[in-house]
């Protein structure tokens, strides 16, 4: 069964010192877009790229999902932190949420009451996977809860839209099904051992099933299975993902 840089009792630290390797998505240090202010009246997600959700308040203190003392520990001192742009849309990467799962259930079962309030076509998300389970099973469902009272569901997949983080040597299948997610970010440091595996984030874009309707809040329930889900970063907008190798194209005549 894979790691994820976790363990029942703690957390496996990787060196503080290692080196990046970008291999879908090459960073840079200028934040391309501003988060936009924080409003109580639901808005229109902004036509470039995404607007990343403040999730401040559930890194492990409301939810109680240890996500910040797990993304302070040196196995997160390689993934790019703050604002960052994969795939043309916006993360916020400062924790990470984690779900219960068999291998951890000290962990919450579901995050609640995340706040949107605004409309979107798209719902982008930074995530990984913690151990694994087989292919084509629903780790964790995101809830979508509408102003209107409306309720949609989307399930999160293991080989669909999401694999382990750690992408061991001895992988046989490292891609995605879904055509809308991908590895998002990769590195390389002295932990994991080089000769063992590196490590990624996925990111994931699902359609909005009722985009001209405002969402109040959206949730992440845990299926309990055998991988630990790990929420990092969560934005919105009207624009799908650009996959790098798309960027570099010159518009179509």
């Amino acid at each position: 069964m894979s790691a994820f840089g976790l363990r029942v009792i703690g957390v496996l630290s990787w060196a503080a010192s290692a080196t990046l390797v970008f291999g879908a998505e090459t960073q840079t240090n200028e934040t391309k877009s501003a988060v936009p202010p924080k409003s109580s009246a639901p808005t229109i997600a902004s036509d470039a790229g995404a607007d990343p959700i403040d999730l401040t308040e559930f890194y492990g203190k409301a939810s109680g999902t240890e996500g910040d003392d797990w993304f302070s520990h040196p196995d997160w001192k390689i993934v790019p932190k703050g604002l960052q742009t994969f795939d043309g849309i916006l993360f916020d990467v400062s924790g990470t949420l984690l779900l219960r799962s068999q291998n951890m259930p000290q962990l919450k079962e579901a995050i609640r009451g995340i706040p949107v309030k605004r409309t979107c076509r798209y719902i982008h998300l930074l995530h990984g996977v913690g151990y694994s389970d087989n292919d084509g099973v629903t780790i964790a469902i995101l809830e979508i809860h509408y102003v209107n009272g409306d309720k949609r569901e989307i399930p999160i997949i293991l080989g669909v839209h999401v694999r382990n983080w750690w992408k061991e040597k001895t992988e046989t299948i490292s891609t995605v099904s879904d055509p809308l997610s991908r590895v998002a970010w990769s590195g390389q440091g002295e932990y994991p051992p080089p000769q063992r595996a590196s490590v990624r984030l996925f990111r994931s874009t699902f359609e909005n099933p009722l985009p001209a309707e405002p969402i109040a809040q959206i949730d992440f329930v845990s299926r309990n299975s055998k991988a630990i889900p790990c929420i990092v970063s969560l934005s919105v907008g009207n624009q799908p993902p650009v996959p790098k190798g798309q960027q570099d194209k010159p518009p179509e005549r």
